[in-house]
């Protein structure tokens, strides 16, 4: 993307959007992928959490989302800016309203996604008051949500089609409790003892809920809400995952163990042991004893025979307690760290390293957080102060890309109102793993939220930022 450091604020979003678009569709064309449609009954295939897009997709398409975010709010009126984002509350209301009242459902059968359902056709089929599914359904229109053909009659666009019966956006949706909590963020971080808290007991979630449990404790308590909250978080996992699997160089790991710490199911063990360059390795899925009787369940589908030969083992393991397996070996914490406060996360490294030694490798699987400073600014920084590339960010787009990075920023509010945990900058992470003992040696951004943070013990090297492109499928910043 070329600088437009001569031209207007507004010009030069015009230009870097049109560049992304023109980056965007030259790709799509490359990859013979259809082209985008708001208003078809079928998902593209960039919709699918299976289908990774190429660095160049990758980048225009962020690039483009950036620029339309900084656009509305070059050109939205400010105090329509208010009233909106005052009024943001409802679109979680009306999005639950569609989904769990059945609106969806009417919606996506086949004669629907064709025709549309008619106010009133809704009202007969749901006992709904029609007058209140056409005030709800005309701002989840506005949304992209839904499309009126003619007054009153409705069809799906595409992206509700994630929110239909077995689709991981569907899944995430129904997770109950993330309005409750956000009703209590204000009292969480403005008023009593706990606003200076850094306890998991002590967040919004104990007072949306009444309860001095923990979220966890609270799960185990609530089988059903556990089943729920486990599905949804496995989405995330799952919408990042291919990523992952192509964009950090697995190939390089020269440890004959690696151990998945928190391995839930063990979706990241069963792909990891499929890849050529570990097939010398053997894996270790650990879990809490509650946890690990359905990550034999899910890996005996389809790794049986690896389980038989010993080459996978499953065992009980709570990351609080010192980690025996660390000498030679490679310890992941995929999506574990930003659910707990700094001082857990401490905890938590150095028990991984207790019994670590020069051989053995630490990979932080987690989101890291980049500031928000705007291109061109004299004051804009680099990733926490520490050593990176130079970006080639165009004018006027935030450094963490703005629009595009609202649903991982949203995903950290949530993370403090119920855990005291958070998603951390470059130098927040960097801090963390000088307190545990370890020092960072490298950090892989991939084509998802998250990047890998490669540790090791000791200290006095300095870290290093991936910024070349080593490979086809290179980590993409």
């Amino acid at each position: 993307m070329g600088s437009f450091a001569h031209l207007s604020e507004l010009r030069s979003l015009q230009n870097t959007l049109n560049q992304a678009i023109d980056a965007f569709e030259q790709e799509r064309c490359s990859l013979d992928l259809p082209e985008l449609s708001t208003y078809t009954s079928d998902p593209h295939p960039l919709d699918d959490l299976n289908f990774l897009p190429s660095t160049s997709l990758f980048a225009a398409r962020r690039t483009a989302l950036a620029c339309i975010g900084q656009l509305k709010v070059l050109l939205q009126s400010p105090y329509e800016k208010v009233v909106e984002q005052s009024c943001a509350v409802y679109d979680t209301a009306c999005l639950d309203i569609f989904v769990r009242g059945g609106l969806v459902d009417e919606l996506a059968t086949p004669d629907a996604l064709l025709n549309g359902r008619s106010i009133d056709e809704l009202h007969q089929a749901l006992d709904l008051s029609p007058k209140r599914i056409s005030v709800i359904f005309r701002l989840l229109a506005a949304q992209g949500w839904l499309r009126e053909v003619t007054e009153n009659t409705f069809v799906l666009n595409r992206p509700a089609l994630q929110l239909r019966r077995g689709s991981c956006g569907r899944t995430w949706s129904l997770t109950p409790g993330k309005p409750k909590v956000a009703s209590s963020l204000l009292d969480f971080v403005t008023q009593g003892e706990w606003k200076y808290s850094v306890s998991p007991a002590e967040t919004a979630f104990q007072i949306s809920h009444g309860t001095s449990d923990t979220l966890f404790q609270y799960l185990a308590r609530n089988p059903d809400q556990f089943e729920q909250w486990s599905a949804s978080v496995r989405t995330y996992g799952d919408a990042c995952h291919l990523a992952l699997m192509e964009d950090y160089p697995w190939h390089k790991l020269t440890q004959k163990t690696i151990v998945d710490c928190g391995a839930g199911l063990g979706s990241l063990v069963e792909s990891l042991v499929k890849l050529p360059c570990l097939s010398d390795c053997n894996f270790v899925a650990q879990d809490l004893p509650q946890i690990t009787p359905s990550t034999t369940s899910n890996l005996n589908r389809s790794c049986e025979d690896l389980l038989s030969s010993r080459r996978i083992t499953i065992e009980s393991y709570d990351f609080f307690s010192p980690q025996q397996r660390a000498a030679g070996a490679v310890i992941i914490l995929k999506h574990i760290l930003h659910n707990w406060p700094d001082h857990d996360c401490v905890r938590i490294l150095q028990n991984a390293a207790l019994e670590a030694d020069p051989e053995t490798k630490i990979l932080i699987i987690d989101n890291v957080v980049l500031p928000s400073t705007v291109s061109g600014s004299p004051h804009a920084l680099q990733d926490g102060g520490a050593e990176s590339r130079k970006d080639s960010l165009p004018e006027f787009l935030p450094r963490n890309y703005g629009a595009a990075a609202k649903a991982s920023l949203a995903l950290g509010v949530h993370m403090m109102g119920v855990f005291n945990g958070h998603e951390r900058t470059l130098a927040q992470w960097e801090a963390i793993a000088e307190r545990s003992g370890l020092h960072i040696d490298m950090v892989y951004h991939v084509r998802a939220p998250d990047s890998v943070i490669e540790c090791s013990l000791g200290s006095g090297t300095r870290m290093q930022n991936s910024a070349g492109e080593p490979r086809a499928t290179r980590p993409v910043s």
